[in-house]
C-alpha cells in the first residue's frame, strides 16, 4: 500500500504490524531493495515492524497525511475504508494460499485496490501469510461439533455471520486473553491466523513480559506434524535425497531391494 501524496524524501517509511520473522517483513524488505535498485540508490525504504509507527488505523492516517509512504495491512484494517476487502475473508473461498495468490491477479482484486484511491491510498498488490485455523479444547470432526460453542473470532461481520449461521457464539477477544479464557472454559475454541498468534507472542513477551505460553508449543507441534507428513509423502513418492553409495556398491539401484523376486535372485547371484 502506498500513500497518494508525492514525496521528495530520500528515505521513505514503510510500516506493518508483524515481527521481523514474519513473511510480511520479508516482503517489505524486498520492496525496499527493489526501490533502491530501481532508483539507482537515490531512494531507500526504512521498514518499521511491530507497530512501531502505530497500529493499522494510525498508520493509515499517517499515510493519508503524507507522513508515511508505504504500509502492509490486513484486509480487516482496510475493510474499514473499503468494504469489498471483506470478500477475502469469506469461508471456503480459497483452497490454499496458492489459490488465493492466483485470485490476487484477477480484475476483481485489482478493482478492490483501485477503490482505495478516494481514501488517499494507492493499492500496489497483495501478500499472503497463510490460512486461518480453528483450535479447540475438544475434538472437532465437523463444524456441527462447534455448535453452541464460544469461539474467539476476528471482529468482522463476515466471521460473525458465518459462526452464527453454524450455531456458534463468536466472541471478540484480544489474543493476550485467549489462553486464560481457554483455561477457565470461558472459551471453547479459537478462530485465528497462526501468524497473528506468533506476532502477539513476540509483542507480549518483549514489551509486556506476559507471553502467550501455548503459542510456541502449538508452533512446534505443527512444525513436527508438517515435517513428518512431508517426510511420509516424499518416501511414498521415492523423492527423498539419499546417500546411496553403499547400496550401489552392493549392486542395488536405490535404497530398497527390488520388488520382483526374480530380480532379487539375480542380484544375490551377482
Amino acid at each position: 500500500m502506498a500513500g497518494a501524496f508525492g514525496v521528495q524524501a530520500q528515505t521513505l517509511k514503510l510500516g506493518h504490524i508483524t515481527p521481523p520473522t514474519d513473511v510480511w517483513h520479508q516482503v517489505s524488505e524486498q520492496i525496499g531493495a527493489g526501490l533502491e535498485k530501481a532508483s539507482g540508490g537515490k531512494m531507500k525504504v526504512a521498514v518499521s515492524p511491530l507497530q512501531k509507527l502505530g497500529n493499522e488505523a494510525q498508520m493509515i492516517n499517517l499515510m493519508q497525511a503524507g507522513a508515511q509512504q508505504f504500509g502492509v495491512f490486513t484486509v480487516g484494517g482496510l475493510s474499514n475504508r473499503e468494504e469489498s476487502f471483506l470478500a477475502w475473508s469469506l469461508p471456503y473461498t480459497f483452497k490454499d494460499v496458492a489459490h488465493a495468490t492466483r485470485a490476487a491477479s484477477t480484475p476483481a482484486a485489482k478493482t478492490m485496490l483501485k477503490r482505495l484511491e478516494p481514501h488517499g491510498l494507492v493499492g500496489l498488490g497483495y501478500t499472503f501469510a497463510g490460512m486461518r485455523h480453528v483450535l479447540s479444547l475438544q475434538p472437532v470432526a465437523s463444524v456441527k461439533d462447534l455448535a453452541n460453542k464460544k469461539i474467539r473470532s476476528f471482529p468482522s461481520p463476515i466471521y460473525n455471520d458465518w459462526w452464527q449461521a453454524n450455531g456458534a457464539a463468536p466472541t471478540a477477544m484480544p489474543l493476550s486473553e485467549v489462553a486464560p479464557s481457554l483455561t477457565t472454559k470461558l472459551l471453547d475454541a479459537v478462530d485465528v491466523d497462526l501468524d497473528a498468534i506468533m506476532m502477539a507472542q513476540v509483542v507480549l513477551r518483549y514489551f509486556f513480559r506476559a507471553p502467550i505460553f501455548w503459542a510456541e508449543e502449538i508452533s512446534v507441534q505443527l512444525l513436527v506434524f508438517v515435517t513428518l507428513f512431508g517426510l511420509s509423502l516424499l518416501m511414498q513418492g521415492q523423492q527423498l535425497i539419499v546417500i546411496d553409495f553403499l547400496p550401489r556398491a552392493l549392486g542395488y539401484d536405490g535404497m530398497s531391494a527390488p520388488a520382483d523376486p526374480a530380480a532379487r535372485e539375480r542380484r544375490r547371484a551377482d
